[in-house]
């Protein structure tokens, strides 16, 4: 697959050129959709708890379905164009776009699998106070909390930050994923440095999060991959 820039396509293949123009704004429609799911994750799991992971699981398949079009467009093997946004024009830095089919499926897939992850997410996080796992009634079912007693991740009076934990959750999914679709669809060296820390960074939240007992795995994720930057630099 050859690459052509949006400043020295020839004009011979001007239709070519307008429908891959099509494939890089699906893909920037994509990463908006996982980047408006990272700016609503805390409001909305303040205002739905763990439901908050339903609107934001239909943000994903949102960005998904704008794929569908530019991946089976971008699996004839043609000439895929590179959209240069403009960052810092003083040192001539770009934000380069590349919608190539290799880049186009692994951002299908990280959306796809951000979605079952936050719709599962919804019935396994812990819920508010009052929220039981065993059933509406509250009558002595199986999953019924007891006085006092505390569900699966969630703090007590006395710790810091109260509430359950999956506050912190839904905010640090979806910057994961907004990161990895960067990750994949960017043909700049900058941006794809920057993406391949946030996902680290998000990686080791993510399971720390967990509690206490994560911080050591949390710890050793976040050593991986940070020599994973420095070699792949």
């Amino acid at each position: 697959m050859t690459r052509t820039t949006n400043s020295d396509a020839p004009s011979a293949s001007e239709p070519v050129c307008r429908g891959h123009r099509k494939e890089l704004m699906s893909a920037a429609l994509a990463i908006a959709s996982a980047g408006s799911a990272t700016l609503l994750a805390w409001p909305l799991t303040r205002w739905l708890g763990r439901g908050a992971g339903w609107p934001l699981a239909a943000l994903y398949l949102l960005g998904a379905l704008a794929l569908i079009p530019p991946l089976s467009l971008a699996m004839m093997d043609e000439p895929v164009e590179i959209e240069r946004i403009p960052w810092v024009p003083a040192r001539d830095w770009t934000l380069d776009l590349f919608a190539d089919p290799t880049g186009l499926f692994f951002a299908m897939l990280a959306l796809l699998i951000g979605a079952i992850v936050l719709i599962y997410s919804t019935a396994y996080l812990p819920g508010r106070t009052g929220d039981h796992h065993g059933g509406a009634g509250g009558t002595g079912g199986p999953g019924e909390r007891k006085p006092g007693e505390r569900e699966p991740g969630e703090r007590g009076r006395g710790d810091r930050g109260r509430g359950p934990t999956h506050y912190g959750f839904y905010q640090l999914m979806t910057l994961f994923t907004v990161s990895m679709l960067g990750l994949v669809l960017t043909d700049s060296l900058i941006l794809l440095f920057v993406c391949w820390e946030l996902t680290s960074l998000a990686s080791f939240a993510l399971i720390a999060n967990s509690g206490r007992t994560a911080y050591a795995p949390s710890l050793r994720t976040l050593i991986v991959t940070f020599a994973g930057g420095l070699v792949l630099l």
